[in-house]
């Protein structure tokens, strides 16, 4: 996955690009692209999240749930 820029319009796209994938701007057809810098994110799960995952009681973490502890 890249992401260009068409010098003939301004359109800013990415693009899925394959060996035989045609580098055109999908907007006006042109072949005229500058390639962007590529920003790309990932997400991890935060705290609250693997806590949540681990923790199915929600307040001990007791594995078979809510009741299942002397505690709750």
């Amino acid at each position: 996955m890249f992401e260009y820029a068409c010098q003939s319009c301004g359109h800013h796209f990415e693009l899925l690009v394959r060996e035989r994938t045609r580098l055109a701007c999908p907007s006006c057809d042109s072949e005229q692209l500058a390639k962007q810098l590529s920003v790309f994110a990932v997400s991890a799960p935060s705290a609250r999240t693997a806590m949540a995952a681990a923790a199915p009681c929600g307040s001990c973490g007791h594995p078979d749930g809510p009741g299942a502890c002397r505690v709750h």
